[in-house]
């Protein structure tokens, strides 16, 4: 009887059962997501951050911005470089899991997507199925993990790759809220035109006055025409869950987890390969909860 590498438990192996099983459901949350009602999966950690990779979320500002309802938001440095990290990680682990067994590696070496220049026969750059595929393929070969004597510090890196990933990808909520431009209309010299200072408010509060003409406007009013503005542009599941928190009307992520597993909440089309979604739909369903409830 030995001591876990992770927890110094006691373990026959280099990780005992319990962080062995942990490490197991943080690859296959990776790769899957979490388990929802009915036995589907919802979208994994991987997923998320390709959304990101891709522009169909507003992450920061080192990107390149789209004013089309129908493209991409923009394209994020930031999580294109830690998808790179992330693939890196998993493969060196399938690759070492490999080389210590003696059995033929099932994934090619790994180089970045902007690697300029031929590739050797043996290489790729890197996507995020290749990406889900050797986390699908560690999940599943956590025993043999266990066995190596770098189990402990496999455990670690994948716990810190998801700790990235989710720093990432949920930012903290904000303590105002986007109100949208100022709808007052302005007589100049050059005629009547609408203010559009773009408003922000604190969550608490009802009114709000625009700091550019010195309007007051109610919040709600405000933010019921912002929010009709985007009812059916189409948006990625990823990005309709941020749009939502930045509008402050938050739904809980296990509600719209459970809308999609169970077809209420429908694609209206596609964005490149994902399936995209109306904000009109989840108020639909929305009100429809309430009435229930």
């Amino acid at each position: 009887m030995s001591q876990c590498q992770r927890c110094a438990g006691r373990a026959q192996l280099f990780l005992c059962s319990t962080c062995s099983n942990e490490l197991r459901e943080m690859l296959k949350g990776l790769a899957h997501g979490q388990k929802l009602a009915g036995g589907k999966f919802g979208s994994g950690w991987i997923e998320n951050l390709q959304d990101a990779v891709l522009g169909r979320t507003r992450l920061g500002e080192s990107a390149r911005r789209s004013s089309d309802r129908t493209t991409p938001l923009m394209v994020h440095l930031d999580a294109s470089k830690l998808l790179d990290q992330v693939h890196a990680t998993l493969i060196r682990w399938v690759q070492g899991i490999c080389e210590t067994r003696g059995i033929d590696c099932p994934a090619l070496r790994f180089y970045p997507r902007d690697f300029i220049g031929p590739l050797p026969p043996d290489g790729y750059r890197g996507h995020a199925g290749d990406t889900r595929s050797a986390a699908i393929w560690l999940a599943k070969h956590v025993n043999a993990i266990a066995c190596d004597e770098s189990a402990g510090m496999c455990y670690r890196e994948i716990k810190d790759v998801i700790d990235a990933i989710e720093r990432m990808i949920n930012r903290p909520e904000s303590d105002y809220v986007t109100c949208g431009p100022c709808p007052a209309m302005l007589a100049d010299n050059y005629g009547q035109r609408k203010c559009n200072t773009a408003l922000t408010a604190a969550r608490d509060d009802a009114e709000i006055q625009c700091p550019e003409c010195g309007t007051t406007h109610n919040v709600e009013q405000l933010r019921r025409h912002l929010w009709t503005g985007v009812d059916k542009w189409l948006l990625t599941y990823y990005e309709l869950k941020l749009v939502i928190a930045a509008y402050g009307d938050p739904i809980p992520e296990r509600t719209l987890r459970h809308w999609r597993a169970t077809d209420k909440l429908k694609p209206r089309g596609y964005r490149g390969e994902s399936p995209a979604y109306w904000l009109a739909d989840v108020h639909e369903l929305r009100n429809d909860k309430a009435e229930v409830a």
